[in-house]
Order: C-alpha cells, then sequence, then structure tokens
C-alpha cells in the first residue's frame, strides 16, 4: 500500500508551497513507511509515500521519463508490467528502473490516454505533463486503490485519502447532506460523491484529464460487460410455475445461505426460474421451504456445529419439512 497525493495551481506563476504539500503527503504516512518524494514544478506539485515492494533500490518516485517531461507518482501493482516493458524497449524506451512505475510512464508516452486499457492489475496514479501543461490521472476498473479529488476554480487537489486533502491550508471539512440519504439506506456511497462536501471520487474504470487553469475532464475507459448465459424462456415456462387461478401465490421464496455455489445449486434442484415464483421441489406450490442454519456454538464448547433443516410456512402453518431435497445434496 503506498499514498499519492499532489496540487495543480490554475496559473504556472503560482508556486505551489511545498510545505503545504508536506503536510498534505505526511497525513498518509501510514500508507508507504519506507519512503517519500516530492516534485515542484511550476504551479504543480505531487508527493508520495512509499511502501516499497518492487525495485527496492531504485524505485524512488516520483520518477520522471528520460528528457524530464513527464512525472508520475503512483499506487498499486501493474501484473503484466514484464510484458509492457518488452515491447516498450523494442520501440526504444529507456528505463533506469526495474519499477512498474516507469512502465506506466513509458506507456503514456507511447499510447497517450489509451494506455490505461492495456495495464492489467491495481492502480491510481497521475502524471504530470510538462509540456502539454496537462494533469492524467486513472484509477482501476474495480476501484480497488482509492483516488479523491476537490477542484474549485483556482485549485485542483488529488490525494489517496481525503484526510490529505483536508490538510491542505483553506479546505475546510464540511458534511455533503446530499449524501446522507444513500449512505443511511445503502451503508455506502455508490457515485462520486463522498460524505465531505467538494471532494468528490474518481469512479473505478475512469481517467481525469486537467489541463492547467482549465476543471476537470471524466472518461470512462471500461466497463463490466454483461452477457446472458442461457436463451431466453418463452412465457408459458414462467406461467407453469404459478397457479392462474391466484392472483398471489401463498408463499415467498426458497431462503437459502450465501454463497455462489449454494446459488446454483438452489436453482438446479429447484428449477427456480429467473423471473416468476419459485416453489420447493416436489412439493405443493403453496409450500414454501426455507433453508437454513442454526448456530449450536452457544454450548460452551470450541467447535461450531451447524444443523440444517427445513421448514414449511404454508396456509397449514409450519411444520418439519419431508420434501427430500436436504437428502438429495443440497447444502
Amino acid at each position: 500500500m503506498c499514498g499519492i497525493c499532489g496540487v495543480v495551481n490554475s496559473q504556472p506563476v503560482d508556486a505551489v508551497e511545498r510545505e503545504a504539500l508536506a503536510a498534505m503527503n505526511g497525513r498518509i504516512a501510514h500508507r508507504g513507511p519506507d519512503d517519500e518524494g516530492f516534485y515542484v514544478g511550476q504551479g504543480i506539485g505531487l508527493a508520495m509515500r512509499r511502501l516499497s515492494i518492487i525495485d527496492l533500490a531504485t524505485g524512488h518516485q516520483p520518477i520522471s521519463n528520460e528528457d524530464g517531461t513527464l512525472w508520475i507518482v503512483y499506487n498499486g501493482e501493474i501484473y503484466n508490467h514484464a510484458q509492457l516493458r518488452l515491447e516498450l524497449e523494442a520501440r526504444g524506451h529507456q528505463y533506469r528502473t526495474q519499477s512498474d512505475t516507469e512502465t506506466i510512464l513509458h506507456l503514456y508516452e507511447e499510447y497517450g490516454r489509451d494506455s490505461v486499457s492495456r495495464l492489467r492489475g491495481m492502480f491510481a496514479f497521475a502524471i504530470w505533463d510538462e509540456r502539454r501543461r496537462r494533469l492524467f490521472a486513472a484509477r482501476d476498473r474495480l476501484g480497488i486503490k482509492p483516488f479523491y479529488y476537490l477542484s474549485t476554480a483556482g485549485l485542483f487537489l488529488f490525494a489517496s485519502e481525503i484526510k490529505a486533502l483536508l490538510a491542505y491550508p483553506g479546505v475546510r471539512a464540511a458534511l455533503n447532506q446530499a449524501a446522507i440519504p444513500e449512505y443511511l439506506a445503502f451503508g455506502y456511497l455508490s457515485g462520486e460523491e463522498s460524505m465531505f462536501s467538494g471532494i468528490l471520487k474518481l469512479a473505478p474504470g475512469h481517467t481525469l484529464e486537467l489541463e492547467q487553469g482549465g476543471r476537470p475532464r471524466i472518461e470512462r475507459y471500461w466497463d463490466l460487460g454483461v452477457e446472458v448465459d442461457e436463451p431466453a424462456r418463452p412465457k408459458k415456462y414462467y406461467a407453469g410455475h404459478q397457479d392462474p387461478k391466484k392472483s398471489t401465490p401463498d408463499f415467498l421464496g426458497w431462503l437459502w445461505g450465501a454463497g455462489l455455489q449454494r446459488a446454483r445449486l438452489c436453482k438446479r434442484g429447484c428449477r427456480l426460474p429467473r423471473f416468476g415464483t419459485p416453489r420447493c421441489s416436489g412439493q405443493p406450490e403453496r409450500v414454501l421451504c426455507f433453508l437454513a442454519f442454526l448456530d449450536l456454538a452457544r454450548r460452551r464448547t470450541s467447535r461450531l456445529a451447524l444443523e440444517r433443516f427445513l421448514i414449511f410456512c404454508g396456509p397449514a402453518g409450519a411444520k418439519t419439512c419431508n420434501c427430500g431435497a436436504h437428502r438429495r445434496g443440497f447444502g
């Protein structure tokens, strides 16, 4: 685990205060106890805390390209960096380290914003392009590595953690009241909002580009494709699972233990339709079959005993299940 942060002023003549950058970096020292580094240019400041994993000797950050026009701070691990390095060296790129950080930098030199789609791993990084006066940042496809930012009229801040942004002079912690309902309902925030007003998250699978003096432009470079694994069933398939004389069934569903494998067994054993009313295999439709687990650990024993039991919940009330599903290897 490493940590990154940075400052981009809207005007190159506005110097970045190294003390303010160091204060931000100090707030994420726990993310990288092995090393720290800084780059301060015209209206730009980059910093990072490093937990040394790859290239312990020469992997110090920030790292620049051959002519010093590109600088990067990076948190993560690129699993295919060795293969990418061979490709980039064949194209004439010269490496000074053995780190995967330098591979990202040379890949950006070669392919620009399209470089991120070639990376396989978990990452959050920011590259400063000195010639174009542009910041390019990206986050991995599933959002394993964090990236927060704050953008105002004359200032752009980014960091691995919100506390680093709040360490910058003049940034105040203000509650984002609009996010409270979603957080109370789901326990997290699914979009780009955070619990702090004005502080946003770069979404997983997205890139951020900022021209100095401009506003950040967010683009998605990856999305989870959804494919149907079986053909659509005719309407009569679903109609056959419910008594047409009834407007609503007498039961609700089948409760099963967590896990993908159990879900597959449940679908196979009970022929649960993707849409429609489930039923317990071999029993009348008015019966609800529950599969649950009883925790018997309260008996002051070091062993955890789990007992399967099935219950019918229908118009006649509850009774022990005798459908035999549990005897056919379900669970």
